[in-house]
């Protein structure tokens, strides 16, 4: 069996804290962070430029000055024969945000953003007729308050 690699507390600490900085903005200068944190500059560029925490580097976008004002969440319950089929067909479309597998009675949770909601309610429509549907929850977001929170605050890590 393989050794694991040991890594110390603190590594782990300055890692943490760099990416809390970096959820924060993603383009701060190493140079910055290094003030911020008190990381030495080259312990911050082996870690962005070795590291595997970061999937990829997006934009978080703000629909509604696009015009994209309704946010709904759907949870599903769906029919065991229809899981692959249903999360193929959400994942094709235009409105999911993001598809998440969830458990307690429902197969998965959606979110998705349309312009109106006529084409909130076109869309469930169509779902409904396409998909056998056991159970439907709808949570239209009214208003986001916070998002985007964790590990973002390097002080507050550990």
């Amino acid at each position: 069996m393989a050794k694991r690699k040991k890594v110390s507390t603190k590594k782990i600490i300055n890692d943490t804290r760099i990416i809390a900085i970096l959820r924060q903005n993603g383009r701060k200068r190493i140079a910055d962070i290094s003030k911020e944190t008190n990381i030495p500059l080259n312990e911050i560029h082996n870690f962005i430029r070795s590291n595997s925490y970061i999937k990829k580097h997006t934009a978080i976008v703000d629909f509604g000055k696009l015009g994209y004002n309704i946010k709904l969440v759907l949870a599903l319950a769906v029919s065991s024969l229809q899981k692959d089929e249903i999360e193929t067909y959400l994942g094709k479309s235009l409105h999911a945000n993001f598809i998440y597998k969830i458990n307690n009675g429902y197969d998965f949770m959606v979110e998705l953003i349309f312009k109106s909601m006529d084409e909130s309610n076109r869309f469930i429509e169509n779902l409904d007729r396409r998909f056998l549907i056991y159970d439907k929850k709808e949570y239209y977001i009214l208003e986001t308050k916070k998002e985007q929170l964790f590990m973002t605050n390097h002080n507050l890590v550990f």
